[in-house]
């Protein structure tokens, strides 16, 4: 399990002004999608069952190409939300995830443990959960040969970002 991988930000809402889902979806339309190089989005929140700080509500957010981004908001203290995705992953959250595929390849690894590689390169992904095709890494032991990592993800939850591993055959 890995924690890095989600993407998460906050925002200042105005409670009594206008409902907090509205200001939610104008705070994802606009400085969530610029910051995350999503470009335009289009979003869409449920209304919160209160406005208790730990409230927690869904959003989605539509990309001009009819990609969905699902987001999980939560009410903070002092007028503040935290946002996190839930099948976003940034080009920059490979990183932790490939260690730890080295970490886990390592482990079941007899010979040239201290040689194994992973790399994810740097794309943006959106995931929907089962249906996406999964991610394809390169892994290499250090012998020169590279195989195709593929890791599909089962939860991109939080706090529970999990995966599935298979190493393919050598690539040509």
């Amino acid at each position: 399990m890995i924690v890095a991988a989600a993407c998460s930000v906050s925002g200042e809402i105005n409670i009594g002004s206008s409902p907090v889902e509205n200001q939610v979806e104008d705070f994802v339309e606009g400085d969530f999608g610029d910051g995350f190089g999503l470009g335009d989005l289009d979003a869409s929140c449920t209304k919160p069952s209160s406005t208790d700080v730990g409230t927690t509500f869904l959003c989605t957010a539509t990309t001009t190409t009819g990609d969905v981004v699902r987001l999980e908001a939560t009410l903070a203290e002092d007028d503040f939300f935290d946002v996190q995705t839930t099948n976003l992953i940034l080009g920059e959250s490979w990183g932790p995830i490939e260690g730890e595929m080295v970490r886990i390849l390592s482990e079941n690894t007899a010979d040239g443990a201290a040689a194994i590689t992973v790399d994810c390169g740097k794309e943006t992904r959106i995931f929907d959960i089962g249906v996406s095709e999964p991610h394809i890494c390169a892994a290499s032991d250090g012998s020169g040969s590279v195989f195709d990592l593929s890791i599909a993800f089962t939860s991109l939850v939080p706090g529970n970002i999990l995966w599935d591993w298979e190493i393919g055959d050598i690539r040509p």
